[in-house]
């Protein structure tokens, strides 16, 4: 197998920058994914491509990646990824060599029901639900200001704890998260985020 990172030679510089860069198609750039395997999709950059050359992050800069230069059609299924933000980019090479990397792309694996937002917050905070009063469902906004363990637990008036919502570390962002109360009784509930540092309670009303 060829060395991706050698030197490529001067007379095929401009084919190999313009005319092999590879558009990435899907996930899209801070698109969720609510699955742990996820399908690569690309186009084909010329008829003359050999293979591709598909690199899988969990930084901008791929410190720790997981790489596949064997794949010769424009998609590659990668299973049981665990939660969390991942970046990934694709280069195409062909009898001359490798080109050079398109534009890398950054998405989220989230299994767990919690959907995010890549904005960071300038502090941690707990969001009134809504709607309130509910029924059957409502949707629970919090922040988090940096990397922290998280859980977001629901407790009858008894302070029995009646679901679990988040129980996972989480990266700094704005997440939503929806309880489903089709089980729960009518009546007054509360809900509690709580992270290393942060800890806060309000009240949710269900409503038959």
């Amino acid at each position: 197998v060829l060395d991706p990172d050698s030197t490529i030679p001067d007379i095929g510089a401009f084919y190999f920058h313009h005319v092999l860069g590879v558009h990435l198609i899907s996930p899209n750039h801070d698109e969720e994914v609510h699955a742990d395997s996820v399908q690569f999709v690309w186009f084909r950059s010329v008829p003359a491509v050999q293979r591709y050359w598909l690199e899988l992050g969990t930084d901008s800069v791929f410190s720790t990646r997981v790489i596949d230069s064997t794949i010769t059609d424009t998609s590659k299924v990668i299973r049981s990824l665990a939660d969390g933000v991942r970046w990934w980019r694709v280069k195409a090479k062909n009898s001359l060599g490798w080109g050079a990397y398109g534009a890398q792309r950054r998405f989220r694996i989230t299994t767990t029901g919690v959907s995010y937002s890549g904005n960071v917050p300038l502090g941690f905070g707990l969001h009134q639900n809504y709607p309130n009063p509910f029924n059957p469902e409502t949707r629970i906004r919090f922040q988090i200001s940096r990397s922290s363990d998280v859980t977001l637990k629901v407790f009858d008036l008894l302070g029995r704890e009646v679901a679990t919502l988040v129980n996972e570390s989480l990266q700094p962002g704005t997440y939503e998260s929806t309880l489903d109360g089709s089980k729960l009784a009518s009546g007054m509930y509360f809900y509690r985020l709580r992270t290393s540092s942060f800890v806060d309670t309000k009240k949710l009303l269900l409503l038959r």
